[in-house]
């Protein structure tokens, strides 16, 4: 129970300190697991998570060819 509340605890404060109106991934997972819709936060984590990993691959890619590095 210790880390789910760890977790949790870390979650809460990233979304403390958000800007007023700015909606970001972690505010949305963390407000699907309060509303009992855990499988939406998850997907979304996933979905997330892909896209963040298919962008940074991209720009890597991107820059080696620019700079024909490798």
């Amino acid at each position: 129970m210790r880390k789910v509340d760890r977790k949790n605890r870390q979650v809460r404060v990233q979304w403390a300190l958000e800007t007023v109106g700015l909606s970001t991934v972690s505010t949305f997972v963390f407000k699907q697991f309060e509303q009992d819709s855990p499988g939406l936060g998850m997907a979304m984590s996933v979905v997330a998570i892909f896209t963040t990993t298919a962008l940074i691959l991209g720009l890597t890619a991107f820059s080696r060819k620019k700079l024909m590095i490798g």
